[in-house]
């Protein structure tokens, strides 16, 4: 091979998934697509036999294992989505963790199986975030309980050390612990988690602490108001036509025009109930859109299509421009470009073309 041939193949491996890419030229692959088969690896197998040259000695046998791959993978997904259901529903935390990223390994594309997996993971730390609220009211009312008695005891007995000892501790707990009251307001807010933010203040004001915490809970209560308020604020006039544009923009899949009112609506305006809602539901519907035409720019790629691959990698930053994925395709695409053009300034040079599979 030349070293032409040898810097070509290898700017393509760097490009594309790389294990999939190597696994194609495996000269085992039906025994070993059979093995991912007989494991549920149909993510793994889709992947591989993507890159499936049709000068493959085994293209027609390999193109029939991956129609029933395509249908098997649709009865794993439904079964993962089903018996994650179900195991959430009996509150087996650990189980249903389990067996969504068991789909996702084996189905790494699957939106369902990722949509519900995060939906799960955010009911975990909902659940979790309820359980840590319940540890800190049953400690404040503890040490409220407790107190009475620590105060009681240096009273009885002032020249005691270990008295004075423990009550000056038992103080340093409470205000420890309305430290970490405060702190869950202040990320409960930043979050948006209006309720949790109130279950801490109100925690933190059973403690009856010192005039300088009482200072510090009044501006976090201050904090709290100032967030309601903007939440529950009504749309301007401007922002109320803005939303309902921006709202048949998404339904007509024009992202960038949605996206576009979005951005410019009024400060206040985002932080509208309405308005955070659908921005929630805008990122989803984009980056599902993103996914997809990354996929299609792949096919262009593979079909020696890179300048076109290029084009539409490119206009997809203008929806997402912190995208890693994205900006990694676009310079490595460019990269190849230019490599192209280099070589083509040198028409004696042999060229493996990108979507070729040759070993």
């Amino acid at each position: 091979m030349s070293m032409i041939k040898f810097a070509f193949l290898s700017l393509i491996i760097l490009f594309t998934p790389a294990c999939a890419f190597i696994h194609s030229f495996d000269e085992n692959l039906t025994n070993r697509i059979d093995s991912w088969i007989a494991s549920e690896n149909y993510g793994k197998a889709l992947d591989t036999l993507y890159y499936i040259d049709k000068q493959h000695k085994d293209y027609a046998t390999l193109m029939k294992k991956k129609v029933t791959i395509l249908k098997l993978a649709p009865k794993l997904e439904a079964r993962v989505l089903a018996e994650g259901k179900k195991l959430f529903q009996q509150k087996k935390w650990h189980e249903t963790l389990e067996i969504y990223e068991y789909g996702l390994d084996k189905l790494p594309d699957s939106r369902p199986i990722r949509k519900e997996y995060n939906l799960f993971l955010t009911r975990r730390a909902a659940h979790l975030q309820q359980l840590k609220l319940k540890l800190l009211q049953n400690k404040t009312d503890w040490l409220i309980s407790d107190s009475k008695i620590r105060q009681e005891m240096a009273i009885v007995i002032p020249r005691n050390f270990t008295a004075r000892w423990m009550l000056a501790n038992h103080n340093d707990d409470i205000n420890s612990t309305i430290d970490t009251l405060l702190e869950c307001v202040d990320l409960s807010i930043a979050d948006g988690e209006l309720d949790v933010a109130k279950q801490c203040l109100t925690i933190a004001r059973k403690l009856t602490p010192n005039k300088i915490y009482l200072e510090q809970i009044a501006k976090a209560e201050s904090r709290l108001d100032d967030e309601v308020n903007d939440r529950s604020r009504q749309l301007s006039p401007n922002g109320k036509k803005s939303l309902r544009l921006a709202r048949q923009a998404l339904a007509q899949g024009d992202y960038a025009k949605a996206k576009q009112l979005h951005d410019t609506l009024p400060v206040q305006d985002k932080k509208n109930k309405q308005v955070l809602e659908f921005r929630e539901k805008m990122d989803v519907q984009i980056a599902d859109y993103i996914d997809n035409r990354i996929k299609e720019g792949r096919r262009l790629y593979s079909a020696d299509k890179v300048q076109q691959a290029y084009l539409m990698w490119k206009s997809l930053q203008k929806l997402d421009p912190e995208n890693e994925k994205l900006q990694q395709l676009v310079k490595r695409s460019e990269h190849v470009i230019n490599k192209l053009r280099k070589i083509g300034d040198n028409p004696q040079q042999t060229v493996i073309p990108p979507g070729s599979a040759a070993q």
